[in-house]
């Protein structure tokens, strides 16, 4: 497996992973339209090298929706079909395995009022 630099990708491009199992609701498309609002894109997707998308299926949605025209991509390439789909589900599940410091939490939170 290679790993590629970064790639601006015609929206028009790229193709949704027809096996992928996250779901993303209205409001959480919402919220990624505004983080990308107030914070720029700062998270490119994840693609192969058939412009398929691994991880950023939402992000997609929230860019069609702000009308971008082109989004930064790493492409992952020499993938199997296997490969592909274990990456799919890890790059969803591996984030959710996190824990939060509630303290730091918290004093961010005050920080931020």
């Amino acid at each position: 497996m290679a790993l590629r630099n970064y790639k601006s990708v015609s929206v028009g491009e790229l193709c949704k992973y027809e096996a992928n199992s996250r779901t993303h609701s209205a409001e959480q498309i919402e919220q990624i339209i505004r983080s990308i609002n107030e914070f720029g894109f700062t998270n490119p997707l994840l693609i192969d090298e058939n412009n398929t998308i691994i991880a950023g299926h939402g992000r997609l949605e929230a860019a069609l929706k702000l009308g971008l025209d082109e989004l930064p991509c790493i492409v992952v390439d020499g993938l199997s079909e296997a490969q592909r789909a274990a990456l799919v589900i890890a790059d969803n599940k591996i984030a959710l395995n996190a824990g939060w410091d509630i303290g730091i939490l918290q004093a961010q939170f005050e920080m931020l009022k």
